[in-house]
């Protein structure tokens, strides 16, 4: 159908007419005038995909009424022909795995991510209502998802379904200081697979991210120095530490030594009066007892990081001695916590004699004797005329 009212048979011959939105309507009617009688059918133009009717992201059902979009036109009558355009957000699906490395050995945590729009022009997060995705400015709107894994396992995944298409950054929730993904005495850094967390989402496509958070376990160098003092002491000895570490104040959880560094079972050395050994490098917060094998002296103290600490004596005849402390964050600057043990033995000579003692008669005994030479020197030195 030409505009002129007549027919042809070449389609590049043929009009084509706009139909216009009514108002702030989505919708809009034309009304042809004299077409020839006949039956005739609309065809929509531009609903091929990339064509003028198509929307960027969107599905397009075109469907007519009557059905096919044909009618019959009758003299003197107007035939009516319904054309309706049904936009459907195209969608595809995300699988985000959580990986858990370093040093921690078990996934106890639950860990929560958001989507943001990957856009320079504005900050959008999606959001979800009622099971359907859309874009929002607020982000205290956006969808927060949570993944979940099995104490057994170091990793596990997510699969969202239907996240309109585009593209996206996978964004980790509670990573700053004290957030949910931080672990008390370890450090973390999060990296993301694709780089930055940037992921496209394509229509009917299955997207894939990784999260992966590496712990590493903050640790503090302790250093154990043994001072022994008193008019006893032995500078020669020789001093033996065992030193345990645990992750309760009971001392019931051991935590193994690392196969590569960490700290030193036992510590030995002979000699000096004052020396200085090298633990290791120790969690900060875990539970450390030290204890002092076959100690002699008479008595001992303990410090960590210039505090006292109790020491416990055995209860057995193994003569040793022990200290349990809570290793502390280091201050700023401090390089090491020093645990100082000091062992001290004076031997002292008794100042009270009981009368009925032997050491007491013969001091008697013995003080009589010097009198009585005393007086008898006295006595011959009379005698020769001179007194000293």
């Amino acid at each position: 159908l030409k505009q002129d009212g007549t027919l042809t048979s070449a389609e590049a011959e043929a009009t084509v007419f706009e139909i216009l939105r009514t108002g702030n309507t989505l919708n809009g009617t034309l009304t042809l005038s004299n077409v020839p009688t006949g039956t005739y059918t609309v065809i929509e133009q531009g609903t091929e995909e990339g064509g003028d009717a198509w929307i960027t992201d969107y599905s397009l059902q075109v469907t007519y009424n009557p059905e096919n979009g044909s009618k019959a036109v009758e003299k003197g009558k107007t035939a009516e022909i319904g054309i309706t355009n049904a936009y459907t957000r195209d969608t595809g699906n995300l699988t985000v795995t959580k990986t858990v490395a370093g040093d921690v050995k078990t996934f106890t945590k639950s860990y929560s991510f958001k989507l943001k729009l990957n856009s320079s022009e504005s900050t959008q997060w999606l959001k979800e209502a009622s099971g359907t995705y859309s874009l929002t400015t607020n982000e205290d709107e956006a969808k927060v998802w949570t993944i979940t894994a099995p104490s057994s396992e170091l990793s596990n995944s997510i699969a969202i379904e239907g996240i309109p298409t585009g593209s996206y950054i996978v964004v980790e929730q509670g990573t700053e200081e004290g957030g949910d993904a931080q672990i008390q005495n370890y450090t973390l850094e999060v990296t993301y697979s694709p780089e930055g967390g940037a992921v496209t989402v394509t229509k009917g496509g299955n997207a894939e991210a990784t999260i992966t958070n590496t712990y590493t376990l903050n640790t503090v160098p302790l250093t154990l120095q043994k001072t022994v003092t008193g008019n006893q002491a032995n500078p020669n000895d020789t001093f033996t530490f065992r030193i345990e570490v645990f992750s309760d104040e009971a001392c019931t959880q051991a935590i193994p030594k690392p196969t590569e560094g960490g700290w030193e079972t036992t510590v030995t050395r002979t000699g000096a009066q004052t020396t200085e050994l090298g633990i290791g490098n120790i969690q900060i917060g875990a539970y450390v007892k030290i204890t002092e094998v076959m100690n002699p002296y008479e008595t001992t103290t303990a410090t960590v990081n210039n505090t006292r600490v109790e020491v416990v004596n055995s209860t057995d005849s193994s003569k040793d001695r022990s200290i349990v402390f809570q290793v502390p964050v280091p201050a700023e600057g401090q390089t090491e916590i020093p645990v100082v043990f000091t062992n001290k033995w004076d031997l002292s000579i008794p100042m009270g004699i009981g009368s009925d003692s032997a050491p007491y008669i013969l001091a008697v005994s013995a003080a009589m004797m010097s009198a009585a030479v005393w007086m008898l020197l006295r006595r011959r030195a009379k005698a020769a005329g001179r007194e000293d």
